[in-house]
């Protein structure tokens, strides 16, 4: 039952030290706050997602994910992109990665040119 709720000073703690790491290892986060990584990293998100953008992506917005995309795939021998590159993404807008990675997957990644991206909007 511990892991499903952290209290508020808890939270505060988790925000503490995750803002002190550059790059979040939740297996050492968790060890610190005695949770599982999931109920530190839930926490987290649902701390973060309350200051990220919601709403309609902008068209400045679609190219900059597609730039990055694109760059990102040159820059690999497999043209594969990791998971860093949506956390990446995802702190450039202001935006949860998760849902940066869905809308790459679901949108983007089929467009033919950046002229395209007006047409999808809906």
């Amino acid at each position: 039952m511990k892991d499903l709720v952290l209290l508020h000073s808890d939270t505060m703690n988790l925000t503490g030290t995750v803002a002190l790491r550059p790059s979040i290892n939740w297996t050492t986060i968790s060890r610190i706050m005695n949770r599982s990584n999931k109920s530190c990293q839930d926490v987290w998100r649902s701390i973060c997602k309350q200051r990220w953008k919601k709403g309609r992506y902008t068209k400045e917005e679609d190219e900059f994910i597609i730039e990055k995309v694109v760059e990102a795939k040159k820059n690999t021998s497999t043209g594969k992109v990791c998971l860093g590159l949506w956390v990446s993404i995802g702190k450039e807008l202001n935006r949860d990665p998760e849902l940066v990675l869905h809308r790459w997957n679901n949108k983007l990644s089929k467009i033919k040119s950046l002229d395209d991206i007006e047409k999808m909007k809906s």
